[in-house]
């Protein structure tokens, strides 16, 4: 599949030498963003409590069911809608930003997608949240199942803890969450005591939410699936970014967040390697920081350090657009390590599908024990506690403690990879075959379809 935009890559920085780096525009108005082969892209885990359409915002306030916006549109015209009379009842509605390249966008699409092909009868009912993309175009199959009108017998919710938080879950319904297990926010999970399933990435996941009183029993864990088939050591790189001289390169991805770390990666990789050494950092965004909205847990100056790099700084590529899943997985493939600098976790997808390519993942030294992940696979970065500000790890957050990465243990792991390259690459078919999914989308489809009552 092509992409739909000619790609923006900064190979050379020095014309941005005291400049604001100028964001590029993900499409033309007459464009659309491609729909990804199975999944939703990959560039995030989780979502925020943040409405992101300057159009719609006011008028619908956030996270507001389109079902429920059709309906007041076609009323107010005199329009007619399709009789739920009709219409059978899905077993489950999974809830989700499906228009969305990151956590929930994925699991609900993949969802979807997967309860269609084995015919179990699904509803689909869309959010609105901090990735949400107008333009972003969801498979075929996906499109006609949210066109549906919402008469299920139970819910299925696909987020972070932190999205959606006006929404309640109750016994019959399930919820695939997210948040950071290592510094839980306990009164945020205590919203989930009445949900009749949890299902969650790790043993670490599950342990708070023992702690925050939901019962045992009502607990799965089941780490996010990576479809093998686009993920793995031989995807093919996209021709404009084929590593023609030979470079190791170093990767991280991510939306422009604080909590994402990639301020700290950038400086311990200038901080490490000189301009003259063949190595080059590739920061792969969806998007630059949204400066107009001016969101708390966005890295505002971020355009501005980038706009600074020059010559005098070892090699760095950015790309800051939405690529298919199949464009992002060569592009890992051609990578030789991918770093993880993230102050706070939730699925540790990204590490996942860069381990499923081969690629060992400098990161927390507690990185494995909620991502599910070969042992081979990390080279490990001792941490140090650090509180976060209010609202700078999501929308309306508290103040809070993360887990930062010691910038000298991360510029040391760095050069530790550098030295070791011959070996790493040597190593990358053993490290994908040693990656091993716990659970498939179909065997989480059925998962959260709501069993039986008992007579």
């Amino acid at each position: 599949m092509k992409n739909i935009q000619k790609p923006k890559q900064y190979n050379s920085f020095s014309k941005f030498h005291n400049k604001p780096l100028v964001a590029s525009k993900t499409n033309k108005k007459t464009e659309k963003m491609p729909h990804y082969n199975n999944r939703k892209h990959y560039n995030d885990d989780d979502d925020f409590d943040v409405f992101d359409d300057e159009d719609l915002g006011n008028e619908y306030g956030n996270f507001k069911n389109f079902e429920r916006m059709n309906r007041r549109r076609e009323d107010s015209w005199g329009g007619k809608r399709k009789s739920t009379k009709s219409i059978k009842p899905a077993n489950v509605c999974v809830i989700a930003n499906f228009r969305s390249p990151t956590f929930t966008g994925r699991v609900g699409t993949a969802i979807l997608e997967s309860a269609n092909k084995q015919n179990l009868m699904f509803a689909g009912s869309e959010r609105r949240s901090y990735a949400w993309q107008k333009d972003f175009v969801l498979p075929e199959s996906v499109s006609k199942t949210l066109e549906q009108p919402d008469v299920s017998k139970s819910r299925c919710y696909a987020s972070s803890l932190y999205s959606f938080s006006q929404e309640h879950a109750g016994p019959q319904d399930s919820w695939i969450v997210t948040f950071d297990p290592m510094n839980p926010d306990l009164a945020q999970l205590k919203r989930l005591h009445r949900t009749g399933l949890v299902v969650v990435p790790s043993d670490k996941h599950a342990q708070a939410c023992k702690k925050a009183g939901i019962k045992p029993q009502n607990i799965r864990i089941a780490p996010i699936p990576v479809n093998t088939e686009i993920f793995n050591a031989k995807a093919v790189c996209p021709s404009q970014y084929i590593n023609k001289k030979g470079y190791f390169r170093i990767i991280t991805s991510g939306n422009p967040l604080n909590r994402k770390g990639l301020e700290d990666v950038l400086q311990a990789y200038i901080k490490e390697f000189a301009p003259t050494e063949k190595v080059e950092l590739i920061i792969k965004l969806t998007h630059l920081p949204k400066i107009k909205k001016d969101f708390a847990y966005e890295v505002l100056d971020f355009r501005k350090k980038l706009g600074a790099l020059n010559s005098m700084f070892a090699k760095v590529t950015v790309i800051d657009y939405t690529m298919t899943d199949e464009d992002y997985a060569g592009l890992l493939a051609s990578s030789d390590v991918y770093v993880a600098g993230n102050l706070a976790f939730n699925s540790a997808i990204n590490a996942r599908e860069a381990v499923a390519c081969g690629l060992p993942v400098i990161g927390a030294d507690y990185l494995n024990s909620i991502s599910n992940l070969p042992m081979n696979s990390i080279i490990p970065v001792k941490t140090k506690e650090y509180e976060m500000p209010k609202g700078e790890l999501y929308a309306d957050s508290p103040s809070i403690k993360v887990q930062k990465l010691d910038l000298q243990g991360l510029s040391y792991a760095m050069r530790k990879a550098f030295n070791a390259k011959d070996s790493l690459r040597g190593r990358k078919a053993g490290i994908a075959a040693s990656f091993k999914n716990t659970i498939t989308w179909a065997e989480l489809a059925k998962l959260v379809l709501p069993k039986p009552k008992e007579e």
